[in-house]
């Protein structure tokens, strides 16, 4: 099944008349093949779920009844249905869009309107929303390759359409001034990247688009003095620094609970309220926790004290040296272990008798603690990425 995608890509040029190069955004569109699924899913119900609480669903039906949307507060909706299949999850993209349209909503799509009173609100739903949850939205589905569960975290937009050519909102295919000279393009870059993730991403199935989507998870994270349990919709995009689990290791994560019970003036347990799973296929519910552990302590980097610039020399050499490791760590190359250490040593290296040295070391205890104490039952080794050219993998010392 072909479908038409709008993709951004940089060019960097000099204008007509001017003396500095200027960089734009832009972008293009390609035709795609998408695979097509015989058959059923392997696993049709394989995550069946409700979340009633969700904060972005009371907002967004508090804001269709403002506007007397009324077939839009009819439909949006709590329920969440993946399915299994070739071991990964999927999730229909169009009934997303009509019926949990926060999920794929963001500032983007606004196109400059006001945030907060959402005049241009009608005018989304009718573009990237629909009416039936399994018909196209009128110009497409939406698809953030970088998702976050706050709107503003989402990024890297692709938008694919079956019925005619898809369009990027926000972004024009043409330069705002005349070029005189064009220094770089990355359209054919973006381009093979866009098929090969889309090919990857996609899947044809029952007359809808679906998309892979990472499994469900569970995380224990300190936040500010206080420790908290919590679901997560698509783990591996969740915010939260700590330590994470599985969806269905609900007992693993009370334990961990119960071990920092004495550490923090109080434990909140979200883990009974937002996500109420009717049914759980064990079998796609696997989760990378040592990427997920990595990436917790790599946003560490970001989010140090004002003052730590001040810290002695042999600390911030310390830092740099687990900033280089953190910073070329992938889930496919990488040693989880030496990233570990180095943390470690940062934060050992860090003098608490002062009190810039004392506030910096709190933040990263707060943020790293759960993981810390995760990472020694899990599974440390290196990780070496697989070598493509077969005559290459064959060669020995």
């Amino acid at each position: 099944m072909k479908f038409s995608v709008a993709f951004e890509y940089s060019v960097v040029y000099f204008p007509r008349g001017a003396r500095r190069p200027r960089e734009e955004i832009l972008y293009a569109t390609s035709e795609i093949e998408i695979r097509e699924l015989d058959g059923d899913f392997h696993s049709p119900d394989a995550f069946v779920a409700r979340n009633p609480t969700e904060n972005a669903l009371k907002v967004y039906r508090e804001r269709a009844e403002q506007q007397n949307l009324v077939d839009c507060l009819g439909r949006l909706s709590g329920d969440i249905h993946l399915r299994g299949h070739d071991g990964v999850l999927w999730e229909d993209t169009w009934r997303t869009a009509s019926e949990r349209f926060f999920d794929i909503d963001g500032p983007q799509l606004r196109e400059g309107a006001d945030i907060h009173r959402d005049p241009d609100f009608a005018r989304r739903l009718r573009l990237y929303s629909s009416s039936r949850p399994d018909s196209e939205p009128q110009a497409g589905a939406i698809h953030w390759r970088r998702w976050g569960p706050r709107q503003d975290a989402r990024a890297e937009l692709l938008v694919l359409r079956q019925a005619d050519e898809a369009r990027m909102p926000g972004r024009s295919k043409d330069l705002e001034r005349p070029m005189k000279e064009l220094i770089s393009s990355g359209l054919d870059g973006a381009r093979r990247d866009v098929e090969t993730y889309v090919q990857s991403h996609f899947l044809w199935a029952h007359g809808s688009l679906h998309m892979k989507v990472p499994p469900p998870a569970r995380s224990f994270s300190r936040e500010n003095g206080w420790f908290a349990m919590k679901n997560h919709i698509r783990g591996s995009d969740a915010l939260a620094s700590g330590a994470y689990f599985r969806f269905d290791e609900y007992d693993q994560v009370k334990q961990m609970s119960e071990k920092f019970a004495g550490r923090a003036r109080q434990v909140a347990d979200y883990l009974g309220g937002d996500i109420q799973a009717t049914s759980v296929d064990r079998d796609y519910m696997a989760i990378d926790k040592v990427d997920l552990g990595i990436r917790a302590l790599r946003r560490s980097l970001h989010r140090l004290h004002d003052g730590f610039s001040e810290l002695p020399d042999r600390c911030l050499e310390k830092w740099m040296q687990y900033r280089r490791l953190a910073d070329s760590w992938s889930p496919v190359e990488g040693d989880p272990r030496k990233i570990i250490e180095a943390f470690i040593e940062f934060r050992d290296a860090i003098p608490r008798q002062e009190k810039i040295g004392s506030l910096v070391f709190d933040q990263l205890s707060m943020q790293c603690l759960p993981f810390l104490e995760q990472a020694p039952t899990l599974d440390l080794r290196e990780r070496v990425r697989p070598v493509d050219d077969i005559e290459l993998a064959a060669l020995s010392l």
